[in-house]
């Protein structure tokens, strides 16, 4: 793994004596990478303890064609015996239910399943990639995958990356720092080995310590949490996350310029009330629908078991931010029921760096820099995936899927070094 790592590594050496590896600007993004497994083929924690039972009983099959059917035969005649207690009866009737799990190859794993069980939120694996984790893909549906976290710099290059269990990217900030200072650790060794550099000074770039100084992290909506916040303020980076109302926002103008249908909670609403998600958040107030301000009363810190942490002060701190509508007088809703609606009263609960963070985002703040995020994140998870935009691994392994993500990062760092050269970069 480390030395296809370093060969990848090699890469932003080469880009750098060209001057096109800038780090001044890092951006985080992650992806579903279907993994090379079944979510059809399962075993639940049921499962795990009925195999062993199954095992005690000398009915494991080889796992072909012929042994699984005379597995499910055995079975059916033994449920015939009437002195069959009725925790045997349970077990071999469990048995019937999935005849395929119950295998030599399977019982051989038996240990590494339950862990992989115990190890994550569900409680089922999949039987051929045990770490891979179920979560929701891009396309909408379910299905086995990992979180591949990039962290991508301008002139569209990748810096590394790093396959995850987890199903979304609101809890992946600190496995990606700690990818970050692995590589840039092997980085300044490549540098002062291989590396065109005049003046010892110009290492300082692969420091990572230096590094969180001077990079500003840039992040979407889904690192929009408590716990990545709180990493990035433990480890003191610069880090702009865009909140999830601002995204909600800017890509319903999009939906709502291509005519599609907008993201804005109108099938959960009752009658035809107006929902916070409708609204559009400006600095310190929201503007609903039908064009009435709902402006900011109050702010009060929350007391809440989040709150009373002790590593938990300053801006990381939630509050409840209370919006209200001063007048709703010309507001059909009002005018049709005699009720105010539901966004004449807004409430978040949400740190105050977050909502620094929302107001920066709507005051349009960000804007130049956020733009650099999409050309850059889009073209290399673009590279990866197929014309359908599915990134599908090859391999059953966690470290054979990292070596696998590593080979097409070099090829696509590769790549982009060809099309850098035939620039005026």
């Amino acid at each position: 793994y480390f030395i296809i790592k370093k060969i990848f590594l090699f890469s932003l050496i080469k880009l750098d004596d060209y001057g096109w590896l800038d780090l001044a600007h890092l951006f985080v993004d992650g992806t579903d990478a279907l993994v090379n497994a079944s979510k059809h083929y399962v075993i639940h924690l049921e499962e795990i303890k009925n195999v062993k039972k199954i095992k005690s009983l000398g009915l494991i099959h080889n796992g072909k064609k012929s042994s699984v059917k005379q597995f499910k035969d055995k079975i059916i005649n033994l449920l015939k015996e009437s002195e069959l207690d009725e925790e045997t009866v349970k077990v071999l009737n469990l048995a019937l239910k999935n005849t395929k799990i119950y295998c030599r190859k399977v019982y051989n794993n038996i240990d590494d399943l339950e862990k992989a069980i115990g190890d994550s939120n569900k409680d089922y694996v999949s039987v051929s990639f045990p770490k891979a984790t179920m979560m929701k893909t891009k396309k909408g549906g379910y299905d086995f995958a990992l979180n591949l976290q990039s962290i991508m710099a301008n002139h569209q290059i990748l810096i590394t990356g790093v396959l995850l269990r987890k199903p979304n990217d609101s809890n992946v900030l600190d496995e990606v720092l700690q990818e970050l200072k692995v590589s840039f650790e092997i980085l300044k060794e490549l540098a002062e080995k291989y590396g065109k550099y005049e003046d010892e000074d110009e290492l300082t770039k692969f420091e990572f310590e230096k590094l969180i100084d001077y990079a500003i992290f840039i992040c979407d909506a889904g690192y929009f949490s408590n716990d990545n916040i709180e990493i990035a303020d433990f480890n003191g980076i610069d880090f702009i996350v865009m909140s999830k109302q601002i995204a909600r926002q800017n890509n319903n103008k999009n939906r709502k310029k291509w005519d599609l249908q907008l993201k804005d909670g109108k099938k959960n609403m009752k009658k035809d009330n107006v929902s916070k998600k409708q609204c559009i958040r400006i600095v310190d107030a929201y503007v609903c629908p039908f064009e009435q301000l709902i402006s900011l009363d109050s702010c009060t810190l929350i007391n809440s078991k989040y709150n009373r942490q002790p590593h938990i002060s300053g801006d990381l701190r939630e509050f409840s931010f209370k919006f209200s509508c001063k007048d709703c007088s010309g507001c059909p809703f009002v005018e049709k029921y005699g009720v105010k609606c539901n966004c004449a009263e807004i409430e978040d609960r949400i740190s105050m760096f977050m909502y620094n963070m929302t107001n920066e985002f709507a005051a349009g703040k960000y804007n130049e820099i956020y733009k650099e995020r999409l050309p850059n994140s889009e073209c290399i998870n673009g590279f990866h995936k197929t014309k359908d935009s599915i990134l599908k691994l090859l391999c059953r392994d966690l470290t054979a899927n990292q070596n696998e993500m590593l080979l097409r990062g070099l090829l696509y760092n590769i790549k982009r070094f060809k099309d850098l050269k035939g620039t005026i970069y």
